[in-house]
């Protein structure tokens, strides 16, 4: 796994972490907008390159999944079509 996948992994966890539990500190708040800017941009992200997740050989759910983690970095290293 690339230091580009866990940095992400991290970041999801702690901004999933901030989305779950009731943390009371002011850095909750920045975590709570980072998750859903996250989620958002890698959504919009499945959509601009779906046709791309679709052509890649392997699971398409799996492809989303992790294009949904890691968004440019996962699609970066797919195959061109």
């Amino acid at each position: 796994m690339s230091v580009a996948r866990i940095v992400l992994l991290v970041v999801w966890l702690l901004a999933l972490a901030t989305v779950l539990l009731p943390i009371v500190h002011p850095l909750a708040n920045v975590g709570r907008w980072l998750f859903w800017v996250l989620l958002f941009a890698h959504l919009i992200e499945c959509v601009l390159y779906w046709p791309r997740l679709r052509a890649a050989p392997g699971s398409r759910l799996g492809h989303v999944v992790n294009t949904l983690l890691f968004g440019i970095v996962h699609v970066k290293s797919l195959p061109r079509p």
